[in-house]
């Protein structure tokens, strides 16, 4: 099955890429933390690395998250713009075999709102059925009368 992506929720980007990066800073700030740990020599300045030391693991996160997330929510505007006018990523996914009892089976929030989505659909026919077999049970039960 192949489905095409026409928008990204901005919002969602920035959080993705700001817990991502987060991740990374914090990771590079106890790089950071550990190389600036060894003292400088005697009569030496330190650096501004040497003055941030371990606090390099608490603002380096904030910064790359921060940076991270900025980053992704401008380059996810910029996809939902062009994709408005070119059309969306094309995406081939695996079909979904329904169940027995017809419904999907897939983990995720997305795929509560798919199943929610299907059920609505098969609710939706079931109503444009039912009007027909409603008027033959009401002609059935007044002609019994």
């Amino acid at each position: 099955m192949q489905v095409e992506i026409r928008r990204i929720s901005i919002r969602s980007a920035f959080k993705l890429a700001m817990v991502l990066y987060g991740l990374i800073g914090f990771l590079v700030g106890l790089v950071l933390a550990v190389a600036t740990s060894v003292e400088a020599p005697p009569g030496s300045e330190p650096t501004i690395l040497t003055r941030l030391g371990f606090w390099s693991i608490a603002v380096f996160p904030v910064l790359y998250g921060f940076a991270g997330g900025l980053t992704a929510a401008v380059t996810v505007a910029l996809y939902n713009a062009g994709a408005s006018l070119v059309g969306g990523l094309r995406v081939d996914l695996p079909e979904v075999e329904p169940e027995r009892d017809g419904r999907v089976r897939v983990a995720g929030r997305a795929a509560r709102y798919l199943e929610r989505m299907l059920e609505r659909e098969s609710a939706s026919r079931a109503l444009d059925e039912e009007p027909a077999e409603a008027m033959t049970d009401d002609t059935m039960g007044e002609a019994q009368e």
